[in-house]
């Protein structure tokens, strides 16, 4: 799945509530796969966030540095895993965030520049563990 494509579900997904909690459904992935493939995201993640700061040098100031250790937290009644990104002049902004109600929130404090790596390492991790089944 490529950047448009992510792009245009979690776009498509932002209205309601209900809309944000069909997100997991929409990209075709479950908490299961969620749980079992985490470390191959926060690779990607990586990843593509060195790639992007080599293609923005000179041109923008970087934003992310790096992804955080994985959290998981539990929140009546919900189950989270909180992926988060340090950058230049914070410690912890949200990266991506999965619940087991369905929901997946990207980039709550990137603006549309800097969401792109993100966008693009979901889209491929999405790619990955689905064996390329579009």
């Amino acid at each position: 799945m490529n950047f448009e494509q992510v792009k245009a579900i979690r776009c498509a997904t932002r209205a309601t509530c209900e809309d944000m909690k069909s997100r997991q459904e929409k990209f075709g992935i479950n908490w299961i796969h969620i749980l079992n493939d985490l470390d191959l995201l926060v690779d990607l993640l990586n990843k593509h966030i060195a790639a992007f700061n080599i293609e923005m040098r000179g041109t923008k100031v970087k934003y992310w540095v790096n992804v955080n250790p994985i959290k998981q937290e539990f929140r009546n009644p919900y189950n989270y895993i909180l992926i988060t990104g340090k950058g230049t002049y914070f410690d912890r902004r949200e990266v991506i965030t999965f619940c087991d109600s369905g929901f997946i929130g990207f980039c709550g404090e990137a603006d549309r520049e800097n969401e792109k790596p993100i966008l693009r390492a979901f889209g491929e991790w999405l790619a990955l563990i689905k064996g390329g089944d579009e």
